[in-house]
Formats: C-alpha cells, sequence, structure tokens
C-alpha cells in the first residue's frame, strides 16, 4: 500500500458509468439501441453468478449499486452489495477519514503550489483557486492545510 500512495486512481481501474444514464451508456457503447442499461448489467451479473458486489467509491458508486441490487430484488435475485466509502469530500459519517481524501488535499496543494510559481513572472495577479467538494469544505480546508505545511519545508527567498 505504501507504494501506491503516490499514485492516483486505482490499479485496479474504474468505471463512471451511470446505468440510470441511457445516453451516455450508448454513447459509450456499453448498450445496444433501445436496452436498459440496468437491464443489461443485472443480466450480466446473472450471468456471471455474481451474488456479492463490493463496491469503492461516493455517493454515485454506492447508489447506483444499491440500485442494481433493488432491481434485481424485484425478480427474487438477491445480491448482496458491500460498499466502501472513498470519497475526496470526507463526509461519510461516522466515519473519520474516507480513502482518497488526503490524496486528494495533497495533490490540490501541488497544484496550488505550482500556479503560485507560475503568478511570480507576474505578481499583479490574483489567484482564485477552486476546490472541488459537494456540501462540505473538507477538502477545501485540507488542501489549503497541506499548501501551508509545504511553504514550511522551503525556504524563503
Amino acid at each position: 500500500a505504501s507504494a501506491l500512495h503516490g499514485h492516483g486512481g486505482s490499479p485496479i481501474g474504474n468505471s463512471r458509468v451511470k446505468l440510470t444514464n441511457y445516453k451516455d451508456c450508448l454513447k459509450r457503447g456499453l448498450v445496444k439501441e433501445g436496452a436498459d442499461p440496468q437491464r443489461v448489467a443485472a443480466d450480466q451479473l446473472i450471468k456471471d453468478g455474481v451474488d456479492v458486489l463490493h463496491t469503492i467509491g461516493g455517493d454515485d458508486t454506492n447508489t447506483a449499486a444499491a440500485d442494481l441490487a433493488a432491481f434485481l430484488a424485484k425478480e427474487n435475485y438477491n445480491l448482496t452489495v458491500i460498499g466502501l466509502p472513498k470519497t475526496i469530500d470526507n463526509d461519510v459519517y461516522p466515519i473519520t477519514q474516507s480513502l482518497g481524501a488526503w490524496t486528494a488535499a495533497e495533490q490540490g496543494a501541488k497544484f496550488f503550489a505550482n500556479v503560485v510559481a507560475e503568478a511570480t513572472a507576474n505578481p499583479k495577479m490574483m489567484i482564485v483557486h477552486e476546490v472541488m467538494g459537494r456540501d462540505c469544505g473538507w477538502l477545501t480546508a485540507a488542501t489549503a492545510a497541506a499548501y501551508r505545511k509545504s511553504l514550511s519545508k522551503r525556504p524563503l527567498l
């Protein structure tokens, strides 16, 4: 795990598919014209005999998995979903630290340091660094804290 810390994303890959977004699924070639993406996913899970689905992600990932389990339950197919929260918002109660949150803050601080370094060529420039986050300010605060921490490691000119 320590070797993976410096790398973003996931070594096992990921999928940004919303089964409720038919147009996107069609455009990406995941379903054929007129097919229901949830039906296609459900049929594949049944065909492969999957009865436990492990998810790693945030709100969208775990909601989609729960929706798929509910879809299958209507057909008397029991799909157990085991969700591992991973969100840059770090807002999953009662978990005090979600996976991915500190990496996002550290990367945001590095990005901001690069922007500030570029801005030294034009000191009259105002920099606004907008940080992603849904309904909480954790990532913004953690990014600012990580940036300030990085300043203490640099000699001042």
